[in-house]
C-alpha cells in the first residue's frame, strides 16, 4: 500500500523550487520497497550506529513487531530523490497510568535511542512538520505521535516550531568514546583511582588459569559464542530479574536474525568474550558499522566479581577500538553507572509527544505535560523528604 501525502513547496530566490512530499509504504513489503533508498543513504551517514541499520530494522520488525503488517514506513522526498526514511510502528503508552494507543517511531529495545535517517540537516528540519501532518490526517484512532528519544541538540527538533505545544521528555544519556586517540593516552586521562582499580582486577584475573579473550565473527563461532553469552547474563542479576535476552520471548531470534545478516566487511556482528578456568566469564554483544562499533550487550558471571570482569573485557574492546584506524567511535549504548569511569562524550536525550488526534491529542499532550512538570516535581520532593526522614539526628 503507497499513501502519497500533499506537496510542500520551498521556494528561494534563483533556485529551483523543492518540492517536499511523504510518501508512505505498509508492512515489511513496504520496508522492502525502501531497502535501495535505506541503503543509499545509509551509506553517506558519517558515523553509522547500528540501530538504524537496515538489518537491525528489518530484525525488529521480522521477530520483535507483534503485527508487522502495521508498520508504517515514511519517506521524505525532496521531488528528486528520498532524503530520509522513518519507520513507525503501533505502541500502547502506559506514562499516564493508563494505555494510550500512539504511533512511535520503530524503538530497538537494546538502544537507547530511537531515530530517523538522515544524511543532512534540511531534510531533518523537514521531517518532523511534514510527518506530523501526515499522521494527523491518517492517525488511525492513535491520538499521540511519540519522537524518539533522540538527541536534544538534533536539528530534527527544530520542527517543533511549526506544530501546536508538544510535551517534551527529557530521557536518560547516552555515552560514546573518541577511538582516534591512542590507548595509552585515553588511559592516562583517567582518574588515578579508577586506573588502580582497573589493574587490580587484572592482576587478580592473572592469578586464574588459562585466562584468554576471544573475538567471534563467523557464522559457527557466533552461534557457539552467543549460546554462552545467553547462559552468562541469565546468571547475574539479570536473570534473577528476568531480563536476561534469555528470558525475554522474542528477543533471541533477534539478536540471531541480526548476526545471522550483518556480515560484510565494514559492517558487522561480533562478539567479544574472556575466558578463564575453562568457563567464560563476561561477554559482549557488539556491532561495526563503519566507522563505529557498538557494545550492544553486556554479561558477567557473578562468581567472578572480584576481577571485574566485564570492565576488564570492555577495556580489551577500547584497546582494540583505538588500535583500529577504521573505527572512529565507539558506541557505549547506555549511561550505566559502572560506565562512567572512562573518559567519554555524554549525549543527552528527549522524546516528544505530539498531539495527532484533534481534542483527545490534545488533552493528552496536556495531561503530560502536568505528568512531566509539577506532578514529576512533587515526586521527587517527596522521595527527598523520605530520605530525609530515615537520617538520624
Amino acid at each position: 500500500m503507497v499513501i502519497t501525502d500533499m506537496e510542500i513547496r520551498d521556494y528561494r530566490p534563483g533556485t529551483r523550487a523543492a518540492v517536499w512530499e511523504i510518501q508512505e509504504f505498509r508492512g515489511r513489503a513496504g520496508l522492502e520497497r525502501l531497502e535501495g533508498d535505506w541503503r543509499r543513504i545509509w551509506a553517506g551517514l558519517p558515523l553509522r550506529t547500528s540501530f538504524m541499520s537496515f538489518e537491525a530494522c528489518a530484525a525488529h520488525v521480522d521477530h520483535i513487531m507483534g503485527d508487522p503488517d502495521q508498520l508504517r514506513c515514511l519517506a521524505l522526498g525532496d521531488g528528486r530523490e528520498v532524503r530520509g526514511i522513518c519507520l513507525l510502528e503501533p505502541r500502547m503508552d502506559m506514562r499516564l497510568g493508563m494505555p494510550v494507543p500512539t504511533w512511535g517511531v520503530l524503538w530497538l529495545k537494546h538502544s537507547h535511542q530511537a531515530d530517523v535517517l538522515c544524511t543532512d540537516d534540511e531534510a531533518r528540519r523537514r521531517f518532523l512538520p511534514a510527518l506530523a501532518a501526515h499522521v494527523r490526517r491518517e492517525p488511525e484512532g492513535r491520538p499521540l505521535l511519540v519522537m524518539g528519544p533522540l538527541p536534544s541538540g538534533s536539528p530534527f527538533w527544530e520542527g517543533l516550531r511549526s506544530l501546536g505545544p508538544p510535551c517534551l521528555d527529557p530521557k536518560e544519556s547516552v555515552r560514546f568514546m573518541d577511538c582516534g586517540s591512542p590507548y595509552g593516552d585515553l588511559l592516562a586521562g583517567l582518574s588515578g583511582n579508577f586506573r588502580h582499580n582497573l589493574n587490580t582486577a587484572r592482576k587478580r584475573l592473572a592469578g586464574l588459569a588459562d585466562v584468554h579473550f576471544v573475538i567471534a565473527r563467523e557464522p559457527r563461532e557466533l552461534e557457539r559464542e552467543f549460546s554462552t553469552f545467553l547462559e552468562v547474563e541469565a546468571s547475574s542479576w539479570k536473570g534473577a530479574a528476568g531480563t536476561a535476552v534469555k528470558f525475554r520471548r522474542r528477543q533471541p531470534a533477534f539478536f540471531a536474525a541480526l548476526a545471522g545478516t550483518l556480515r560484510g566487511e565494514t559492517d558487522r556482528f561480533e562478539i567479544h568474550a574472556l575466558y578463564a578456568e575453562g568457563r567464560c566469564l563476561a561477554s559482549i554483544l557488539g556491532t561495526r558499522t563503519g566507522a563505529v562499533f557498538s557494545a550492544l550487550k553486556t554479561a558477567y558471571d557473578p562468581a567472578f566479581a572480584r576481577v571485574s570482569s566485564g570492565q576488564v573485557l570492555l577495556a580489551r574492546v577500547i584497546e582494540l577500538c583505538c588500535a583500529d584506524p577504521g573505527i572512529q567511535r565507539l558506541d557505549l549504548v547506555s549511561d550505566a553507572p559502572w560506565l562512567r569511569g572512562w573518559r567519554t562524550e555524554q549525549v543527552t536525550l528527549q522524546l516528544a509527544y505530539v498531539g495527532t488526534g484533534g481534542w483527545r491529542g490534545r488533552l493528552l499532550t496536556a495531561l503530560l505535560k502536568l505528568r512531566f512538570g509539577p506532578v514529576r516535581r512533587l515526586a521527587r520532593w517527596l522521595r527527598e523528604r523520605k530520605a530525609l526522614s530515615r537520617i538520624p539526628l
